[in-house]
């Protein structure tokens, strides 16, 4: 049943060539970290990563919601220290950390894949192999940590603040982002097809667990009214209404949440 599963995923979605890794991933049995290790670093997944989220009209919505966010966030951060982003994935931060004038820029992450897909696109980062939950890297190293698109693959999230709050220092801020609900988070229909189980935070919970590792909240974002998947399967005018919604809609029901922390 899971082979079949596995099968019809490839053929519906037409992105991802149908290799011996992505059925291997399926049919043998792993822990949710270890499967998301697997997925990230098949190189299918990584060459087609951004554009089967970003390409259309919805995707570059949610990619520019997202930037906007960590835009301001940074406004204030200092230009010269040193800024790590983790995981890179990709580099689709990096142009925007460029063009705001930061000169250290670190991008780390566990996929090889992933770290040889943003060397071979983009140059003057320094990047690196790490484990996001224990890294390498030396204390109070980082003026700025970007997290983006990270979080919600855990359901236990202290450890990962704690590392990031060992490496920034006292006058620096962590930036991340939370699901606060989604349906991925309610079924495991999806969680094969797209790189694992998803896990939600309340904002309260966050903000509880973010202190008990040394954090508080310097600001909160609030973007997107639905789940960001859903808006690569959108018509063009039903983006623009959820976008006229979204101006006056209660920010209780968004569903996704970007922070700046900065330690206590």
């Amino acid at each position: 049943m899971l082979l079949i599963t596995q099968l019809d995923y490839l053929h519906y979605f037409g992105r991802f060539k149908h290799n011996r890794i992505n059925l291997l991933l399926i049919i043998i049995k792993m822990k949710d970290s270890e499967y998301k290790r697997k997925y990230y670093s098949a190189d299918d997944v990584v060459d087609n990563y951004d554009e089967f989220r970003f390409k259309n009209r919805g995707g570059r919505y949610v990619h520019e919601q997202e930037v906007q966010a960590v835009e301001k966030f940074l406004g204030d951060v200092d230009r010269q220290g040193m800024t790590l982003d983790i995981p890179v994935g990709t580099g689709r931060l990096i142009p925007t950390m460029q063009t705001m004038g930061f000169k250290s820029l670190c991008g780390a992450d566990y996929s090889p894949s992933m770290l040889a897909y943003s060397k071979n696109k983009y140059q003057n980062i320094l990047l690196s192999r790490q484990d996001a939950f224990n890294t390498a890297y030396s204390t109070d190293t980082f003026s700025a940590i970007i997290s983006l698109r990270f979080f919600f693959h855990y359901a236990d999230i202290s450890k990962l603040l704690k590392e990031f709050r060992r490496l920034v220092k006292k006058d620096g801020c962590v930036i991340l982002d939370t699901i606060v609900w989604s349906p991925r988070a309610w079924t495991s229909l999806f969680a094969e097809r797209l790189g694992g189980k998803m896990y939600t935070y309340s904002d309260e919970n966050f903000t509880e667990i973010a202190r008990q590792q040394g954090f508080k909240v310097e600001r909160v974002e609030k973007i997107l009214l639905v789940p960001s998947f859903f808006y690569n399967f959108m018509p063009s005018f039903m983006i623009s209404f959820i976008k006229t919604i979204e101006k006056f809609a209660p920010k209780r029901l968004f569903t996704k949440s970007i922070w700046k922390l900065t330690p206590i």
